[in-house]
């Protein structure tokens, strides 16, 4: 059985041509469920490089790392990049699979008359995907979300109908059968995969839309060491990573 651990940003609803926020992304990883305690023990160690006590809602988390925020914000900036790396190392050696699902939010208003919101439809694009995998590799699949109050229901009604019938359009339309129940939501504090879910997401995502232009200062050379290994760690984890509509 695999566990898929889904993460979501940029998300500005129906704000078609928010230009700070052009791409709705719903990225994730794919686990085997002998892999899972194997990447949560590793996960956890590194929570002690932090603190020897445990934090109450500790989570590695992408905007508090990257701006230095939060419980990161009295550690210096050679420690947020080992941070990044030693993650990076635990992504290459663990059996995951990374996919991701892109909307191109003025492209969709532009194609479409009365336009799907863009979380639903990445959401779709990304079960299709996945099932199909699955299938090939007879294995089952369990789905869990980070918290996203404002889409959750409808989410989960989504994912019912494409069970119960067929995912949305016309010629391409696909049943979902081998997952099992519903999807799960959970806080991200609560889930160390989820909280690699949302790493490898963010890093992916600065990595495509803004080409390495992150702000660099002296520690440019080892910034640039993480974009450079993730690239490396992509070609091989990626099982699916797309851009809609065309």
């Amino acid at each position: 059985m695999y566990l898929i651990y889904l993460d979501e940003s940029w998300n500005t609803g129906k704000d078609f041509m928010n230009a700070r926020q052009p791409i709705h992304f719903i990225s994730g990883i794919l686990v085997s469920e002998d892999c899972i305690d194997p990447i949560c023990k590793k996960l956890k160690s590194l929570e002690k490089m932090f603190s020897p006590k445990k934090i109450p809602k500790f989570e590695f988390h992408w905007s508090d790392m990257a701006l230095w925020k939060g419980i990161f914000a009295g550690f210096n900036e050679e420690l947020r990049i080992d941070t990044f790396l030693k993650i990076l190392t635990i992504i290459e050696k663990s059996d995951l699979l990374f996919i991701s699902q892109w909307i191109d939010k003025a492209k969709l208003f532009e194609k479409y008359k009365t336009p799907l919101h863009p979380h639903n439809l990445a959401f779709m694009y990304l079960v299709e995907k996945i099932d199909d995998f699955l299938v090939k590799s007879d294995s089952r699949w369990l789905l869990i979300m980070d918290n996203n109050e404002d889409r959750k229901q409808r989410v989960i009604n989504d994912f019912s109908s494409f069970k119960d019938k067929e995912t949305y359009f016309g010629y391409w339309k696909k049943k979902i059968t081998n997952v099992i129940d519903s999807v799960y939501y959970t806080e991200s504090y609560n889930s160390p995969l989820m909280q690699l879910a949302d790493v490898i997401w963010y890093l992916h995502a600065y990595l495509m839309v803004s080409k390495h232009k992150w702000t660099y200062n002296k520690t440019q050379i080892n910034k640039r060491i993480i974009f450079e290994r993730l690239e490396k760690i992509l070609k091989k984890k990626t099982y699916y990573s797309n851009i809609k509509p065309r």
